[in-house]
């Protein structure tokens, strides 16, 4: 049962810097797995820490090469909103960085921009930024070693990186192996007994579109700028097809061809994510509703496969000569125990009545339901469960 009391602290970082690592180290939990690999939807994990219970929200990173920025944002900005909805606060953030990473560039610059504007200045001194994988840097030689201190400082001094928010109150430190660091780092978010109310966020609840939100123009900035290198390639390329046709060269001709499609494909799906930036907060819910909708259906269906693959064989055993086992759900099946306990540990069956899912959704509490892998995870888990019911 959800308290005032409970403490919600998100985990962030680009992809890859270690946050499943640092919250199964924290809470002492297997991290949780999908049917494709570890989650990378927002993913809530629970713990009892001194006498508290805090909630770990595993913020998926940016720079994934599986998901497009724009998806990324759209999911949290949709936690945020559902957040903010239920009188749910943040009390801070830890930001992990790995300080293997010789250059702050690409999707770690972009990462860490975002979560400036994600959060705004005035939530800077809420902000816990910890440097991950020094661990592998104490078996590197002595320069290396020295080059990685280098970073550290670079990092915490450059207002480019973390300069600005050190200065504005933000801690920076270097996390350690083991579960002792890991929790003084929670400590100190808890121990400020703060409840925030993050930038984009309000901006959300105020209804601005994501691409006019501080964080939606970086990404919309950045998308307009490739979109504008597609073009221009898609134009040379067509240029090279036009010149292959002329002078009858068929294997120069396929080439470009292949090249003009590429191209073309790769413009549309950009196209398609800044189209998913422009929306407005109502379709932000509708979208995402829908999607959790769905992907519960998904859900529902795999545990009735293995139900009725159960039960079948259990038949066969009772009416016949001993047969072997069926064979144990695989990665597509796999149910997740720890997603159906509530808090005093007992199993809990979802119940979802698809004809009941539509277009229009909205989420009754009940206490079906205490998550689902996949899509949307976090705000199930945050509703505690969720039905879908028509409006």
């Amino acid at each position: 049962m959800r308290s005032i009391n409970d403490v919600y602290i998100a985990v962030m970082g680009v992809t890859g810097a270690g946050k499943t690592g640092f919250i199964s180290t924290c809470t002492e939990k297997e991290p949780l797995k999908s049917n494709h690999g570890l989650l990378s939807s927002v993913t809530l994990h629970t713990m009892i820490h001194d006498q508290k219970t805090v909630h770990l929200v595993d913020i998926p990173g940016f720079g994934d090469s599986k998901r497009p920025d724009a998806d990324v944002l759209q999911e949290i900005a949709f936690w945020l909103l559902r957040a903010y909805r239920m009188g749910i606060r943040l009390s801070g953030i830890i930001y992990l960085h790995r300080i293997t990473d010789i250059r702050m560039q690409g999707s770690a610059k972009r990462s860490l921009d975002m979560l400036k504007k994600i959060c705004g200045p005035t939530n800077y001194a809420n902000i816990v930024l910890a440097t991950t994988r020094w661990d592998d840097i104490s078996k590197a030689s002595e320069e290396a070693q020295q080059q990685a201190r280098q970073r550290y400082i670079t990092l915490c001094e450059r207002s480019l990186y973390w300069g600005d928010m050190c200065c504005a109150g933000a801690i920076a430190t270097k996390l350690s192996p083991g579960r002792y660091c890991a929790l003084k780092i929670v400590d100190h978010v808890i121990h400020k007994e703060r409840r925030l109310a993050m930038l984009l966020q309000q901006q959300i609840v105020e209804g601005t579109p994501i691409y006019r939100t501080d964080a939606g123009k970086i990404l919309y900035d950045a998308y307009h700028s490739e979109l504008d290198k597609l073009r221009e390639e898609l134009r040379k390329a067509k240029s090279e097809l036009e010149a292959t046709v002329a002078s009858f060269q068929d294997e120069r001709r396929r080439r470009a061809e292949e090249t003009v499609v590429q191209i073309s494909r790769v413009l549309e799906a950009k196209s398609h994510e800044v189209r998913g930036l422009r929306i407005d907060t109502a379709e932000l819910e509708s979208a995402w509703s829908r999607k959790i909708c769905e992907e519960r259906q998904k859900f529902q269906r795999k545990i009735e496969k293995v139900t009725d693959r159960m039960t079948k064989s259990a038949q066969e055993t009772q009416v016949g000569p001993k047969t072997p086992s069926p064979n144990p759900p695989s990665a597509d099946d796999h149910v997740p125990d720890d997603l159906f306990r509530d808090e005093k540990g007992q199993p809990h069956t979802p119940v979802i009545n698809r004809e009941r899912c539509s277009k229009k959704t909205s989420f009754a509490t009940s206490s079906t339901l205490v998550g689902v892998a996949g899509l949307g995870l976090g705000v199930l888990q945050l509703a505690a469960t969720a039905a879908c019911t028509i409006m």
